[in-house]
């Protein structure tokens, strides 16, 4: 393969969907669903609500990110020291967004139940993108039967 060929394939359509379209897919319709509720909460709530609603979709978005990584980490694991590995990094990555989740709260910087709104949101899109199946490759025909024209 030549160093300056492309690193992706030339037709999309030819490689199967991985988790991370379907991560693409949940962040696109979690967009969809905040953005009206955070204006929504902005006009009726006040300024931090609104935002709050988009924080929480973002947030969402970027744990369901980190989830599908570390996955895919565990599954292509050979070894158990790879698996404790990523075993450690899901955890620290759960510690890290409940600190997270922490700070913003303790702090009052966002409206929790605001920014469950827009968490509950990538939720919501997670149900929505499971309701039509992700376009895979074509399949080859089926060779006819010769004998059963």
């Amino acid at each position: 393969m030549s160093p300056l060929a492309p690193s992706v394939p030339v037709h999309p359509q030819d490689t199967a969907p991985t988790e991370m379209d379907l991560v693409r897919r949940v962040a696109v319709i979690a967009a969809a669903l905040a953005l009206p509720l955070g204006v929504y909460a902005g006009v009726t709530s006040g300024r931090v609500q609104g935002l709050s609603v988009l924080l929480g979709a973002v947030v969402g978005v970027g744990n369901l990110w980190a989830l599908a990584w570390l996955l895919r980490r565990v599954i292509s694991a050979g070894s158990d020291t790879d698996k404790l590995r990523t075993g450690v990094l899901l955890t620290v990555k759960m510690a890290g967004l409940y600190g997270f989740l922490w700070v913003l709260w303790s702090r009052a910087w966002v409206s929790a139940g605001w920014f469950m709104v827009g968490m509950s949101g990538c939720v919501l899109a997670l149900l929505v993108s499971g309701a039509w199946p992700m376009s895979s490759p074509p399949s080859s025909p089926a060779p006819k039967d010769r004998e059963n024209p």
